[in-house]
């Protein structure tokens, strides 16, 4: 089954069940001098003088939760180049890179979900070579990972010593005519829910039901930007699906404590053009966050009120209330006497029924998650 990428109203609609604050915020600063790319998604070249003054700044920023069963995010902004592709990737940051803010387990959870990234040193601290671990031998590198983990990544062998950095492409976002998040002041929402190895558009060729489904983008042209206009085409993109990991929509990362970075990266799709650029990170911000369990699901109270001879009594008040007092929810009993209340969280609760003519009655009752409680009163005159 194709499973897309969430888009801003599928994550909006997502989110309205999420009760953790949305704490954490950022703003994305550049990353700096790289092989830059200079051609759209449709590969139609900048104007010279964008070119030659275009600069990355501080122009996006990013909401989050601080704790919740998902990372969802927001990202909102401009100033960054117009029909562009950028991916959305979480980089871990290894032991060995030093500083305080390293986190080796939030590293090993980013590369166990995505791909590694390796640097091998030398005795005297310098590079011996550099790669992607899967693009290097075709697996995913984990139980590598896990044998060097325990010499604290040095191997005796050789006197080399590894640096595995995880990395997790999640999404991507592309850009307006002029160089913004879509969706406007309200930002472009997302979820940490799939692994991708790369982004390709389809007239490349090679989807796959493991990959995303397809998004289409149109390319609109101004002087602003280019030099050549053309007229208005629509490219459509897809997440290429990360062999041996979670296929797209169905990652849950591991609960705990996450210290870690996001970084926008240019798509490149493998271009030869000179300009095509090389998957050059564009801007990053660190990031800190907690998977924690999902809220147990909520109960149901449901039931009759009726007289002590067992006539239905209609529009009866049902009003539950927490130990401390305060109502939580209420109804009305319909002409049968019937009332349901939903959404309410598994705990202990007190009900009080009431009716005009009738003595009002409070009962104890306990809501059971995922279930549904029955409680039936009977009121006297």
């Amino acid at each position: 089954m194709k499973i897309s990428i969430l888009r801003p109203l599928a994550v909006a609609m997502l989110l309205v069940g999420m009760t953790a604050a949305w704490a954490g915020s950022a703003t994305l600063t550049p990353v700096g001098p790289a092989t830059f790319r200079w051609l759209d998604i449709g590969d139609y070249l900048y104007g010279a003088s964008f070119r030659s003054t275009f600069s990355y700044g501080t122009g996006v920023t990013l909401t989050y939760p601080d704790s919740d069963s998902s990372f969802v995010g927001t990202l909102s902004g401009s100033g960054l180049k117009p029909n562009f592709a950028y991916q959305l990737k979480f980089e871990g940051i290894p032991k060995l890179t030093g500083g305080t803010d390293q986190d080796e387990w939030a590293n090993a959870q980013l590369g166990k979900a995505g791909r590694w990234w390796v640097t091998v040193l030398d005795g005297a601290g310098s590079v011996v070579t550099m790669y992607n671990y899967d693009n290097q031998f075709g697996a995913t590198g984990d139980d590598r990972y896990d044998e060097l983990a325990r010499t604290d990544f040095y191997e005796a062998s050789t006197g080399y010593t590894y640096i595995f950095k995880g990395y997790l492409l999640f999404d991507y976002v592309v850009t307006t005519s002029s160089g913004a998040i879509p969706g406007g002041t309200g930002g472009w929402g997302f979820i940490v829910d799939s692994s991708f190895h790369v982004l390709f558009k389809t007239t490349q060729g090679g989807w796959d039901a493991n990959d995303a489904t397809p998004t289409s983008h149109t390319i609109s042209f101004t002087r602003a930007y280019y030099d050549t206009l053309r007229t208005s085409k629509t490219i459509s993109l897809y997440g290429e699906w990360q062999p041996g990991r979670a296929l797209p929509g169905q990652l849950l990362l591991p609960l705990g404590s996450y210290n870690v970075r996001l970084v926008l990266t240019e798509e490149s799709f493998h271009s030869t053009n000179s300009q095509g650029g090389n998957w050059a990170a564009a801007l990053t911000a660190p990031v800190a966050f907690t998977i924690a369990p999902p809220p147990p699901p909520p109960g149901t109270l449901a039931g009759t009120v009726k007289t002590t001879t067992g006539k239905a009594i209609a529009k009866a008040t049902v009003t539950v209330r927490g130990l401390d007092g305060l109502s939580v929810a209420s109804a009305l009993t319909g002409s049968t006497g019937k009332y349901s209340l939903t959404k309410l969280p598994a705990g202990s609760y007190s009900v009080t029924v009431s009716a005009i003519g009738y003595k009002a009655a409070t009962v104890a009752t306990t809501i059971v998650s995922g279930a549904t409680t029955t409680l039936d009163v009977r009121l006297a005159k």
